[in-house]
């Protein structure tokens, strides 16, 4: 009996757990059919939304459509194209080649769009690169215009020992008379450089200047104080210092009539400036005359604080710029006739600029470095 009742038992057991099989069988293809239902739904809502988006794509535009789906689905064509493989092979098919050409477009600005980027970096390269060039060579610059004005300061030194007797009585004949130096025309002539032209002009003031205080047409030098450097050129000094017996010691006394003349003249060239372009020539011969009295004054003065004098005793007030210009066109006053004819300034410093130009574009053009000598200068 007990044998049995176990061998009912386990048959019991065996038909129940048959049951629960076919039961759990029949569970999963309720489940099945359930998805598959699911399933043929979703295809049909892709389906739906691929044929949407094919009917919006025209609106949309294939250049524009990557970035519409992005920014409004959330959805690029990549995460769209591999989507659309749950389609059927025709709607797949379809689909993938309705999109194709919005994915090439999309792949075409993306390499553009790094090949900018690209640009720029090498373009932001290139400039940092050129102004560091740039700086580089602005302390090449730097460092070669220092050695430059040592070399300069060198040559400069150098050249006063080359100063010959013949360029030194140029130079101080010129200083004492008001006339320009005119460096370059100097260096032409003489055939040195303008660096041994500047040593003459220095050695030719510290002379004036040493001759002056001999002569006692200067006090003797003071003594300098500490930590006070002397800043007086001597120019300067010979044009504002003077002695009550200078005049009496210059030639000049003999001469009473040049002070006349002076004044003379400067009133006609008064009256000429007052009138109109009519008395030019009035002006002119003023001019001139006044040019030819301050250069006798000056020849017969023995130095220069003399001519100042005979200036101020004969109440004769003109500024050193002009008398500068006024004793050069007496080098030549018949090229000066010719210079103020030519001219419309009634200013005698631009006038002397003037007839300095042309005689060094005449210089340049002849290529003569006597040319200048042999007009006014």
């Amino acid at each position: 009996m007990d044998a049995i009742d176990d061998i009912a038992a386990r048959a019991e057991r065996i038909r129940a757990d048959f049951a629960a099989r076919a039961e759990r069988v029949n569970f999963l293809q309720e489940e099945a059919q359930r998805l598959r239902v699911i399933w043929d739904k979703a295809a049909n809502m892709y389906a739906a939304f691929y044929a949407e988006l094919e009917n919006l794509r025209p609106q949309i535009t294939d250049q524009l459509l990557d970035d519409w789906c992005f920014w409004n689905l959330s959805l690029g064509l990549e995460t769209l194209n591999r989507t659309a493989r749950i389609l059927s092979d025709a709607d797949a098919d379809r689909t993938r080649a309705a999109l194709r050409v919005a994915r090439e477009i999309a792949k075409r600005e993306a390499a553009e769009e790094r090949a900018r980027l690209a640009a720029e970096r090498a373009a932001q390269m290139a400039v940092e690169e050129e102004a560091r060039r740039v700086h580089e060579a602005e302390k090449a610059e730097k460092a070669a215009e220092a050695e430059r004005l040592a070399a300069l300061a060198t040559v400069r030194l150098r050249g006063r020992s080359r100063v010959t007797p013949e360029l030194l009585a140029e130079v101080k004949s010129r200083l004492i008379s008001g006339a320009p130096l005119l460096e370059d025309q100097l260096a032409r002539e003489f055939g040195c450089t303008r660096h041994v032209v500047q040593g003459a002009a220095d050695r030719a003031r510290g002379e004036i200047t040493t001759e002056a205080r001999l002569t006692g047409a200067l006090p003797p030098e003071p003594q300098k104080k500490r930590d006070r450097p002397r800043r007086r050129d001597s120019r300067d000094s010979l044009a504002e210092m003077s002695e009550p017996n200078t005049l009496s010691q210059s030639a000049l006394a003999e001469e009473p009539d040049l002070a006349k003349r002076f004044h003379a003249a400067y009133a006609r060239l008064a009256e000429a400036r007052r009138a109109s372009a009519q008395a030019r020539s009035v002006w002119i011969e003023a001019t001139l005359e006044i040019a030819s009295v301050l250069r006798q004054a000056r020849e017969h003065s023995p130095s220069n604080v003399a001519f100042s004098a005979w200036l101020g005793a004969n109440g004769i007030e003109i500024s050193p710029q002009d008398r500068s210009a006024l004793m050069g066109m007496a080098r030549d006053l018949a090229a000066a006739r010719a210079a103020l004819d030519a001219s419309h300034s009634w200013s005698w410093q631009l006038v002397w600029k003037e007839i300095n130009h042309h005689s060094s574009a005449r210089m340049m053009v002849n290529d003569d470095p006597d040319a200048p000598s042999q007009a006014l200068h």
